[in-house]
Protein backbone atom coordinates (compact mmCIF):
# COMPACT_ATOMS: atom_id res chain seq x y z
CA UNK A 1 0.00 0.00 0.00
CA UNK A 2 1.03 3.39 -1.11
CA UNK A 3 2.52 6.05 2.09
CA UNK A 4 0.38 8.47 1.41
CA UNK A 5 -3.31 9.57 2.68
CA UNK A 6 -6.49 8.73 1.33
CA UNK A 7 -9.86 10.03 1.34
CA UNK A 8 -12.73 8.35 2.01
CA UNK A 9 -16.10 9.96 1.79
CA UNK A 10 -18.85 9.70 4.22
CA UNK A 11 -21.95 11.22 3.33
CA UNK A 12 -22.69 13.93 0.77
CA UNK A 13 -19.70 16.21 1.24
CA UNK A 14 -18.90 15.08 4.99
CA UNK A 15 -14.86 13.28 4.14
CA UNK A 16 -12.05 12.37 6.78
CA UNK A 17 -8.77 11.61 5.12
CA UNK A 18 -6.87 9.35 6.86
CA UNK A 19 -3.33 7.63 6.22
CA UNK A 20 -2.55 4.30 5.28
CA UNK A 21 -2.51 3.16 9.56
CA UNK A 22 -6.14 4.65 9.40
CA UNK A 23 -5.11 7.64 11.34
CA UNK A 24 -7.37 10.76 11.04
CA UNK A 25 -5.54 13.63 9.37
CA UNK A 26 -8.13 15.69 8.41
CA UNK A 27 -12.25 15.79 8.77
CA UNK A 28 -13.67 19.03 7.52
CA UNK A 29 -16.95 20.41 8.77
CA UNK A 30 -19.62 18.37 7.36
CA UNK A 31 -18.04 15.15 8.78
CA UNK A 32 -17.67 16.83 12.31
CA UNK A 33 -21.05 17.52 11.70
CA UNK A 34 -21.90 13.97 10.56
CA UNK A 35 -19.66 12.39 13.07
CA UNK A 36 -20.21 14.02 15.97
CA UNK A 37 -16.35 14.37 16.17
CA UNK A 38 -14.81 17.90 16.20
CA UNK A 39 -11.33 18.03 13.91
CA UNK A 40 -9.25 18.61 17.03
CA UNK A 41 -10.55 15.83 18.84
CA UNK A 42 -10.44 13.43 15.94
CA UNK A 43 -6.71 14.30 14.74
CA UNK A 44 -4.24 11.08 14.88
CA UNK A 45 -7.28 8.82 16.55
CA UNK A 46 -7.88 5.73 15.16
CA UNK A 47 -10.52 5.54 12.09
CA UNK A 48 -12.36 2.77 13.81
CA UNK A 49 -13.00 4.77 17.29
CA UNK A 50 -14.61 8.26 15.02
CA UNK A 51 -16.92 5.82 13.28
CA UNK A 52 -18.30 2.99 14.36
CA UNK A 53 -21.23 0.67 12.04
CA UNK A 54 -23.54 -1.38 13.76
CA UNK A 55 -26.11 -3.45 12.28
CA UNK A 56 -29.32 -1.86 12.32
CA UNK A 57 -31.78 -5.47 12.45
CA UNK A 58 -28.95 -7.44 14.93
CA UNK A 59 -27.24 -4.09 16.88
CA UNK A 60 -24.29 -5.84 16.08
CA UNK A 61 -20.53 -4.14 15.46
CA UNK A 62 -19.69 -4.16 11.75
CA UNK A 63 -16.10 -4.26 10.78
CA UNK A 64 -15.17 -0.98 8.80
CA UNK A 65 -14.79 -1.57 5.19
CA UNK A 66 -12.44 1.20 4.90
CA UNK A 67 -9.61 -1.46 4.87
CA UNK A 68 -10.62 -3.41 2.30
CA UNK A 69 -11.49 -0.35 0.02
CA UNK A 70 -7.71 0.71 0.22
CA UNK A 71 -6.37 -2.58 -0.02
CA UNK A 72 -8.91 -2.87 -3.23
CA UNK A 73 -8.16 0.78 -4.42
CA UNK A 74 -12.17 0.51 -5.11
CA UNK A 75 -15.40 1.73 -3.60
CA UNK A 76 -17.10 -0.44 -1.03
CA UNK A 77 -20.57 -0.24 -0.53
CA UNK A 78 -21.93 -0.71 2.95
CA UNK A 79 -25.61 -2.69 2.96
CA UNK A 80 -28.59 -0.72 3.40
CA UNK A 81 -29.26 -1.97 7.15
CA UNK A 82 -25.23 -0.67 8.66
CA UNK A 83 -25.91 2.63 10.34
CA UNK A 84 -23.16 4.80 12.31
CA UNK A 85 -23.30 3.75 16.33
CA UNK A 86 -23.93 7.15 18.45
CA UNK A 87 -21.05 7.33 20.72
CA UNK A 88 -20.41 10.11 23.39
CA UNK A 89 -16.93 10.86 23.66
CA UNK A 90 -15.68 13.38 26.63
Amino acid sequence: MAHRERAWCLLGDGVIVVDTELDVKYINPIAEALTGWRWNEAKDKMLTEVIQLIDEKTQLSVESPILAALEQETIIHLASTVRRKYTYHF
